[in-house]
């Protein structure tokens, strides 16, 4: 069965490891004493074409040792010795070569199985597991042909019985021609219902059924009961979900169900379906208006995509913000007429067949925002180069650095585009955003239908790029987006650097008006599909009915009643903050503990009365940091956006934004004293305006406003586990990242952001977010993960 027209497994190296016993297979037929001669010509032809072919063999070079030491016993030296036990020797030493190349991790078939499969199937562990489960197959066989052919040498009166002597080479020559069709698929199915099994078992709700509870339950005010009517309500925390700072609104709801629906004296409404999610004196409590299908916490880019998508599904949606405008780190603010951003730079997925781009689409918004490409400069100890826009102009541009090294520039920059493209291939059928293969066919088809971005799983960036190049001038550029997923650099998993290639293929862009447009857009979407936006509003906790969300409680003691919720806070807020330890698993609670948050920054942002006079984005390396300088900045990004759109900034004036990563903490500024901290963000505007002033020279004497952000500033704002910028990091699997589910333990909680697969980044909390929406209510495609 063809690679090219199944998935399916087939017989992996029977080809190949048939040639490889020929000799032994001459050996055997041929009648004495030509046996020994026809198995040492096999083997010498066999093995001799390897080597001019560079592909030696261990079993191959096994037989030649073997059938030239019998030559020369059984001729040479007439050893009657070796010709009682040549029968024994012959099945000793295939076992122990087969048990050699076990031990050397190199099973002996597996360069057979090379041979007839595709290369992109060659460092595919279930590839090397089937092997090695082969070759013990054969090390069996030849030691129980050894054991049978010794009791015939060592019992004269039992008469040798060939097939009972090769009953274990047959066997295993079966297995050989069996096993590849039957264990991968029983692999894979395992693997796949494991990784299922480790998330929490828990479903979505019915919305049919609770739609209708919630539209037909009529609102019984609190005074028709009287102040004993109202229970303490058992909050995510223990408490009521009035207690805390803004106390005082509408007074907290009971999850007791003392007061049965009948109970009042009114009509049971008409409920059809499984019963209600949310018992019903608690809706009955809860005024309409309050009542939703999906509560999201947090209006970021994450959030608002799983917002829009499911608001476009049919549900009724309530996010919540606690900033007065929607965006997270993708929001704008303005000093003195100048429009500075948050924290977003660049916006990749914007390409044919990106997430972004697909979800604007998708929800009709692509007519509402433009994106303009932005220009890429790097500066280096070695020089200024200017990034072309064309992806040949650009590999061209590397291979001018170093000729010497244009046949592996050339075949990397070949396979990254490759990669990239792979990438993004099957988003049209897969929910409109990539997703790992679901299905046990797919697993098995990935690796042909993805060669390049499949190589690229089982590398660092770093040592894929040095697989092909070893000029460290063309390494460190590119190394340069490392920083977009934050501070690891080469070490940086290759396959999450993939998608950055796009920056390079068809380009970054930034959204014209700054980035809160994208935010904004997006926030539209959710309020015209009968969404609710709530700007300037702090959720309290989360609120738990029987171990499963029942809604939020809000700063105000408001409660909003909705039986998913879905945080697209910080993991750390959602879980110890929002819900509370004691409500989660101990084990799991551990682990969310062990996450560590990835680096924040300093940033300095800079108000000019002239242009910058830079390209839009200049990526800074340095060897070493400033003299003068106790920050350790050694490497940084330089962004101004007003070439991209003039309006950002007053009539010829300019803007300009210096950003560098750091791991100091929030909670270490937090402990500084009021004049402390002023002190040091004084000292660190000194320094950043150094660095600026050297790549800029006298860019400070047009400066018109000045301001830095700090760990701090970022926690003040999000809220995000010491400030990071880039969400918590994942733990490192023996398979790549492990990062948090967006599937919680507990029942109806979700999470959404850079904090979850596939990570940070515009495009990648776009796709946390799809993946949740997907999860939750299938789309038009139908796909779910």
């Amino acid at each position: 069965m063809s690679l090219k027209t199944s998935s399916r497994p087939r017989r992996a190296g029977l080809t190949g490891t048939i040639l490889g016993f020929l000799p032994w297979i001459l050996y055997w037929s041929l009648p004495a004493p030509w046996g020994p001669a026809g198995g040492l010509v096999g083997a010498a032809i066999i093995f001799g074409r390897q080597l001019l072919q560079k592909k030696p063999k261990i079993m191959d070079g096994f037989s030649l040792s073997f059938f030239a030491l019998a030559a020369l016993m059984l001729h040479g030296l007439h050893s009657p010795w070796f010709a009682r036990w040549e029968g024994v020797l012959v099945f000793a030493t295939l076992a122990l070569m087969a048990l050699a190349s076990l031990a050397a991790r190199s099973p002996f078939t597996l360069q057979y199985a090379r041979e007839d499969w595709p290369r992109e199937y060659w460092r595919e562990p279930l590839f090397i597991q089937t092997n090695v489960h082969i070759t013990l197959a054969w090390a069996l066989a030849f030691i129980y042909g050894a054991g049978m052919t010794a009791l015939n040498t060592l019992v004269p009166g039992i008469p040798p019985t060939p097939l009972l002597t090769h009953l274990g080479t047959i066997t295993a020559l079966v297995f050989t021609i069996f096993w590849p069709q039957y264990y991968p698929c029983r692999a894979v199915d395992r693997r796949l219902k494991e990784r299922e099994a480790r998330r929490p078992p828990w479903q979505n709700p019915d919305f049919a059924a609770w739609q209708q509870t919630r539209l037909f339950v009529p609102y019984n005010r609190p005074e028709k009961y009287g102040s004993a009517g109202w229970a303490g309500a058992e909050g995510a925390a223990g408490h009521s979900p009035g207690d805390g700072p803004g106390d005082g609104g509408q007074p907290p709801v009971t999850w007791e169900s003392d007061i049965t629906p009948g109970g009042t004296g009114e009509e049971r409404p008409p409920i059809a379906g499984p019963a209600s999610p949310l018992p019903i004196p608690l809706i009955r409590r809860t005024p309409p208006a309050d009542r939703f299908d999906v509560i999201v916490i947090g209006a970021g880019i994450g959030g608002l995509t799983a917002a829009a998508r499911l608001a476009d599904r049919g549900l009724r949606v309530c996010v919540l913000e606690r900033h007065h405008q929607p965006g997270g780190y993708c929001t704008s603010f303005v000093r003195k007429g100048y429009t500075f951003d948050g924290g977003v730079e660049s916006v990749s997925g914007c390409w044919p067949n990106g997430p972004v781009r697909l979800l604007l689409e998708e929800l009709g918004l692509e007519r509402r925002i433009r994106f303009r490409r932005h220009g890429h400069r790097l500066i280096t100890p070695g020089g200024v180069l200017d990034i072309p826009g064309s992806y040949v102009e650009f590999t061209n541009m590397l291979v001018d650095l170093a000729p010497h090294e244009e046949e592996g520039i050339r075949t990397l920059m070949g396979e990254l585009q490759a990669a990239y493209y792979q990438v993004y291939q099957d988003t049209p059928r897969t929910g409109k955003v990539p997703a790992p293969p679901a299905t046990v066919e797919e697993t098995l088809s990935y690796p042909l239908d993805h060669p390049d971005f499949y190589r690229a799983m089982f590398y660092s960036w770093g040592e894929f790029l040095r697989r092909r190049v070893q000029d460290e001038h063309v390494l460190g550029i590119l190394n340069m987006l490392t920083a977009y997923l934050g501070d690891r650099g080469p070490d940086t998993p290759a396959a999450r650097m993939i998608p950055l290639m796009g920056y390079y293929v068809d380009g970054g862009v930034y959204p014209v008006g700054g980035s809160q447009r994208l935010a904004d857009v997006l926030m539209e979407a959710v309020q015209e599909r009968e969404g609710e936006v709530r700007l300037s509003t702090t959720v309290q906790r989360v609120l738990l009915h029987e171990g499963r969300v029942a809604g939020v409680s809000l700063g105000d003691g408001t409660c909003l009643l909705a039986p998913v919720v879905i945080s697209n806070a910080d993991p750390k807020q959602t879980f110890f903050r929002l819900v509370g330890a004691e409500h989660l698993p101990p084990d799991f609670v551990k682990r969310v503990e062990r996450l560590r948050p990835s680096p924040s920054a300093f940033v300095l942002y800079l108000a000019l009365e002239r242009p910058a006079g830079l390209p839009e984005r200049v990526f800074v390396r340095r060897e070493g940091p400033l003299p003068r300088d106790t920050f350790g900045i050694g490497g940084f990004l330089l962004v101004s956006n007003s070439p991209l759109d003039p309006e950002l900034v007053p009539p010829g004036c300019g803007d300009l934004t210096m950003i560098t990563l750091t791991r100091l903490e929030a909670d270490h500024l937090n402990r500084m004293t009021p004049s402390g901290y002023r002190a040091f963000k004084e000292e660190l505007t000194r320094t950043m305006l150094d660095y600026v002033e050297e790549v800029v020279p006298g860019v400070t004497e047009h400066v018109v406003h000045v301001e830095a952000a700090t760990p701090r500033t970022f926690y003040r704002y999000t809220w995000n586990h010491q400030g990071a910028i880039y969400g918590l990091e994942p733990e490192d699997g023996p398979e790549g990242p492990v990062w948090l589910d967006r599937k919680t333990p507990i029942p109806g909680l979700w999470l959404v952001g850079a904090s979850v697969e596939p990570g940070p980044g515009i495009e990648g909390v776009v796709i946390s977010g799809t993946y949740c929406a997907n999860e939750i209510r299938a789309g038009r495609t139908g796909f779910t993960l």
